[in-house]
């Protein structure tokens, strides 16, 4: 059951994503957590800074709450999703990505990202999923 719950918060959270994507050709950053039931909620943050909040203000108070969680044995897990540049280690020109954070209560964390790019014809097309070293530190308790 937890590695299908673990689906779901990357389907979720990519599908919302790409959903921004479409509409607004942007997202702030967002995220969602697995409750200790398995319940996948979906989780927004707003720092107070009006319409168009610095994107890392959005991330860190969306790590603070998902701390608060953690920190009160409410979550298993959660994730922060953000619209990121990708660097490439070869050198090539970096791209833009879905990056996917994630915490766990019973594991290490982990990073995914979605390379994408706009095409020519206004839709976006959408590279490999990839897995990475994870980043994001949530404390439980």
């Amino acid at each position: 059951m937890y590695e299908e719950t673990l689906i779901e918060q990357v389907n979720l959270a990519i599908g919302f994503a790409q959903q921004m994507l479409r509409d607004n050709d942007e997202f702030f950053p967002f995220g969602n957590v697995a409750r200790m039931d398995g319940t996948v909620d979906v989780v927004a943050a707003d720092p107070g800074e009006g319409e168009n909040p610095d994107p890392n203000k959005v991330f860190e108070f969306l790590v603070t709450v998902f701390r608060e969680g953690a920190t009160k044995g409410e979550i298993r897990s959660c994730v922060v999703c953000s619209n990121v540049t990708l660097r490439n280690s070869d050198g090539s020109s970096p791209s833009d990505a879905i990056a996917l954070r994630f915490a766990l209560r019973d594991g290490e964390p982990f990073d995914l990202a979605l390379p994408y790019e706009k095409g020519k014809s206004g839709q976006y097309e959408y590279g490999e999923l990839t897995r990475m070293e994870g980043t994001l530190d949530v404390k439980w308790k």
